[in-house]
């Protein structure tokens, strides 16, 4: 029972005074002391009370050996790990991943984070690793290290990522698989890898990751291919997983809390997994009702096909056998018609891994590469490793994470990551202001924490507004662009590339430089930098041109000068050409150079803006440069100095601006 001390009320004072403030002080200090002991007395029996309900929630009551004062905790470097006591105040519930928990004890109060089932997935991650490391190198494997750069593809070139390795092109693996199969070749027998696997796929799904750890083995066979799932089969069952090891049974207080999360059911495992030729699953998705295609399977269909397998055998895990060769990549070895010497391997209707024979004869393996459209040249080293002789051999990858994902049932194969890569991985960050220093949306560093004065942004160019911190000042052209792409829906004018070799638009083009030239004659002093020459070294050079269809005036004085037969001259019914951007190739390294943009007289307001940017956009993984520019000032260098030095820089200067060059440096800016 606790104890409170009953306070007189303001009505036994005597009338006409009122409580001091030191009978104030006295009241507010004994009621603090009374909340106090009140707060010690719970602490206390909670400390020494184990019911029912704590137990079975949090398990028995431990007594560790050794417990941290709470006070002494608050003080401890961070990622210390430490024993308390305190006495659980409230639990709430954030999320599927994470509680947020208030503990205290003693006038102590600690929030935390509690989120077990992190922790659990990846302890059974270390497992499963583990128990495939050790099953392997009990069946005689050796485990290798690939490189994950290479220079081809292995799979598709559309799904590889590509990277800059010095100047030339490499791809991250999408496999270790021509590593593997050139291992073989070397007479190593059986190997198996662990390692990252790299997959450019744009799949935003619940089973699909960019970068996942892949488990690879390679092995020759004396037989036939089912020695390869034979293999794995072991490797999957949990029988054999106990026989080698006891992790799986120090694995069931993990599982019990991850199911707490995500409720899922036991695996079921048959002594002897289902083998399901390819043709008897599409039959038994088609007696289920759907007609489904014979060259693979979609995602529905094999989640319907796991299911259909479940009904019938009683098994979450079995292998589809004989896929077809659309289906395969160019090394999976076939019969010759429509079928494969491959299979997958699914739990719970969802896919975890693939493997088959793969083609070990070089003449063969040449003729599925020219059918996939793979060069050899490409392909030289491991190509090699196949006309030196290659043994009958067969492998398989899976990937762990859809492992972890379908044997566990949490809903999305990033949980099974501990850092996880897809497709909205890496972000870009938003830019910043040119001039930081001139940000008045923070305040500044310095002590008196003042924004900065209004001259800096002005000075930059830049206002901000005070409400939403917007930033204000040069904007792209976007309006120029906008513009741009209308008139070209509108028919102003069309912009396009065009053969350089093609007479009759040589002969236009030349008319219109001549035009040009004429034009600039009327402008005063000019200074040509480089002579027009456009058809010279045509095979190194692409042209795009900006034309406009004649107008109706044009028609119309056509029809006046038509010949006696009606039809009218020829030159009436052809385009004007408006704009000639001309790209120089000057090496693949270097890329290109903007030799001549030519906008011609009369020609449509903004058609050489859309020649130039149909250019650059041409070529859009190329540097692209405007060639040389003019120096607005003279630098003297050695050799030349004092009178002579300041006679040529004024020289220069006024020809600078007699003749407007420093307009050629705005227009490449």
């Amino acid at each position: 029972m606790t104890r409170m001390t009953i306070l007189g009320s303001r009505n036994d004072l005597p009338r006409g005074r009122r409580p001091n403030k030191e009978g104030k002080e006295q009241r507010t200090r004994a009621e603090r002391e009374d909340v106090e002991r009140r707060r010690q007395q719970e602490d206390a029996e909670a400390a020494i009370v184990d019911n029912e309900g704590m137990r079975a929630r949090y398990g028995d009551l431990e007594h560790p050996v050794e417990i941290s004062l709470l006070d002494e905790v608050v003080r401890m470097p961070a990622g210390k790990q430490v024993t308390f006591r305190a006495r659980l105040h409230t639990q709430r519930s954030e999320s599927t991943k994470f509680d947020i928990i208030v503990l205290r004890h003693r006038g102590f109060i600690i929030q935390g984070v509690l989120s077990t089932y992190c922790e659990h997935i990846f302890k059974i991650r270390s497992t499963i690793l583990r128990v495939f490391r050790d099953t392997l190198d009990d069946l005689d494997h050796l485990e290798i290290n690939t490189p994950k750069l290479q220079p081809a593809a292995t799979e598709s070139g559309a799904e590889v990522f590509r990277v800059n390795y010095f100047g030339r092109k490499a791809f991250l693996a999408q496999s270790p698989q021509l590593m593997k199969q050139m291992a073989i070749s070397a007479d190593f027998g059986r190997v198996y890898e662990i390692g990252p696997v790299f997959r450019a796929e744009n799949s935003n799904t619940h089973r699909h990751l960019t970068e996942y750890t892949g488990l690879d083995i390679e092995m020759s066979i004396q037989q036939d291919y089912h020695e390869v799932f034979h293999v794995l089969d072991m490797v999957m069952k949990v029988d054999m997983v106990m026989k080698n090891i006891k992790a799986i049974s120090s694995m069931r207080p993990e599982l019990e809390r991850v199911r707490e999360t995500w409720p899922s059911e036991d695996f079921e495992w048959l002594e002897q997994t289902p083998v399901i030729p390819f043709p008897e699953a599409i039959q038994m998705l088609r007696d289920d009702g759907p007609d489904v295609e014979e060259e693979d399977l979609s995602t529905p269909d094999e989640i319907r096909l796991g299911e259909l397998v479940h009904q019938k055998y009683g098994a979450d895990f079995y292998i589809v056998d004989r896929l077809p060769i659309s289906a395969r990549p160019f090394y999976t070895a076939n019969d010759g018609k429509k079928s494969t010497n491959s299979f997958d391997m699914f739990v719970r209707g969802q896919e975890i891994g693939t493997g088959g024979q793969r083609i070990n004869d070089p003449i063969k393996l040449r003729e599925s590469m020219r059918n996939s459209g793979i060069p050899e040249s490409d392909m030289e080293e491991y190509l090699s490793a196949f006309d030196w002789g290659m043994p009958p051999h067969g492998g398989a990858g899976l990937g762990l994470e859809r492992i972890i994902t379908f044997f566990l049932d949490p809903p999305d194969v990033r949980l099974a990551s501990l850092f996880h890569r897809d497709p909205h991985s890496l972000p870009v960050k938003a830019p910043s202001i040119p001039h930081p220093e001139a940000d008045t949306t923070k305040l500044r560093t310095s002590e008196d924490g003042e924004l900065p004065p209004a001259m800096r942004p002005i000075l930059h160019g830049l206002t901000t507004d005070s409400k939403c911190g917007e930033t204000a000042g040069p904007e792209p052209p976007l309006g120029m662009f906008r513009r741009m792409e209308s008139k070209q829906q509108k028919g102003v004018f069309k912009v396009k590339e065009v053969d350089a070799l093609d007479g009759k638009f040589q002969r236009r083009c030349h008319a219109r430089i001549e035009e040009w030239k004429a034009a600039r004659n009327t402008k005063g002093k000019q200074v040509y930098l480089t002579e027009i020459v456009p058809w010279r070294d045509t095979g190194h050079r692409r042209y795009f041109v900006a034309e406009s269809a004649p107008s109706a005036h044009a028609n119309a004085d056509a029809n006046k000068k038509s010949k006696p037969n009606g039809n009218p001259t020829s030159s009436s019914d052809q385009p004007k050409i408006n704009t000639l951007v001309v790209l120089t190739r000057l090496s693949p390294s270097k890329g290109y150079q903007l030799k001549w943009a030519l906008d011609f007289p009369q020609s449509a307001h903004e058609a050489i803006e859309a020649a130039v940017q149909a250019a650059l956009s041409a070529v859009p993984d190329e540097p692209v440069t405007f060639g040389a520019a003019v120096s607005e000032s003279f630098i003297a260098k050695h050799g030349i100095g004092g009178f002579r030095a300041r006679f040529m820089e004024r020289t220069y200067k006024g020809g600078v601006k007699a003749t407007e060059l420093g307009e050629i440096v705005k227009f490449f800016e």
